[in-house]
C-alpha cells in the first residue's frame, strides 16, 4: 500500500508532456514578442540614424547659410562704412560750398556797395504828379539848398550821374476814396553823384534834418542795409551805456574794437 501511495505522489509532482508543451508554447510566444520588439528597436535605430544624418545635414546647411550671411553682412557693413565716409566727405564739401557761397555773396554785396558808393537816398520828399527825371533832379537840388543848408552856388556846381524815384509809383486810395490822395507815401529818391566829395558834403549836412520826417542816407544792397539797421540799434545801446560805438560798412566797432554779431 505504501509503495502505491508513494508512486502516486511522485507522479503528481512531475510535469506531464502537455505541461511541457504548454510551457514551450508560452516561451515561444515570449520569444516571438521579444523578436518583434527587437525588430522594432532595429527600425527605431535606423530612424535614429536617419534623423542623425538629417540633423547633420541641417546643421551643415545652417552653418553654410550663417557663413554666407556673415560674409554678406561683412560686405554690407563695408559698404555702409564706405557710404558713411562718402557722406562725411559730401557734408564737408557742402559746408565748403556754403562757405564759398556766403563769401561770394559777401563779395557781390561789397562790389554792389562800391557801385553805390556815390549814391544817397532822399526820403519822404513829396512827389509831384507826372514828375519827370529832370524835375526830380531839380527837386533834389532845391532840397539840398533849402533843407540841408548847402550854398546854392555849391549845389549848382554839383554833377549827378542820375537822379530818380525808387520803384513803381503806387496810387493808394485815401479815406475819400480818390486815388492818388494825400495818403500816398512818396517814393524815395536815389541820387548818384559824379564825385564822392559832393556826396559827402550833402551827407554830412543831413544833421539839419533833425526833428523832421525827412532823411538822407547812404544806399547799400538790401542785405547790407538790413544788417546796418541791426548794428545801428546796437550802436544806440552802446552809446547809452557810455561807450563809443560806430558802424563802418557792415561792421560794428565799440571803443575802437571790432565786434562780431552773435
Amino acid at each position: 500500500m505504501e509503495d502505491k501511495s508513494g508512486s502516486s505522489a511522485s507522479n503528481a509532482s512531475n510535469p506531464t508532456n502537455s505541461d511541457i508543451i504548454a510551457l514551450l508554447g508560452r516561451m515561444d510566444l515570449k520569444l516571438s514578442d521579444m523578436d518583434s520588439r527587437l525588430r522594432k528597436l532595429d527600425g527605431l535605430d535606423v530612424k535614429v540614424d536617419n534623423f542623425d544624418r538629417e540633423l547633420k545635414k541641417l546643421w551643415l546647411h545652417i552653418d553654410t547659410f550663417t557663413k554666407e550671411n556673415r560674409a554678406k553682412l561683412d560686405r554690407l557693413e563695408h559698404k555702409v562704412d564706405s557710404v558713411d565716409v562718402e557722406l562725411e566727405g559730401a557734408r564737408r564739401r557742402i559746408a565748403d560750398l556754403e562757405r564759398d557761397k556766403d563769401k561770394l555773396k559777401d563779395d557781390m554785396n561789397y562790389v554792389q556797395s562800391q557801385s553805390m558808393r556815390n549814391n544817397l537816398i532822399f526820403g519822404n520828399i513829396p512827389e509831384e504828379e507826372g514828375e519827370t527825371p529832370a524835375r526830380t533832379e531839380r527837386i533834389v537840388r532845391d532840397f539840398i539848398v533849402d533843407k540841408l543848408k548847402v550854398a546854392r552856388e555849391a549845389v549848382d556846381n554839383m554833377r549827378f550821374e542820375r537822379v530818380h524815384r525808387m520803384g513803381q509809383k503806387q496810387n493808394q486810395v485815401g479815406r475819400s476814396g480818390a486815388a492818388g490822395s494825400a495818403n500816398t507815401k512818396p517814393r524815395s529818391i536815389v541820387g548818384k553823384f559824379c564825385f564822392f566829395g559832393d556826396r559827402e558834403q550833402v551827407r554830412s549836412n543831413s544833421r539839419n534834418l533833425s526833428g523832421t520826417n525827412l532823411y538822407v542816407t547812404e544806399q547799400f544792397p538790401p542785405e547790407v542795409a538790413a544788417k546796418r539797421r541791426r548794428l545801428f540799434r546796437r550802436v544806440k545801446e552802446e552809446k547809452q551805456a557810455g561807450r563809443k560805438a560806430w558802424v563802418s560798412y557792415d561792421t560794428l566797432y565799440v571803443d575802437g574794437k571790432q565786434v562780431k554779431e552773435a
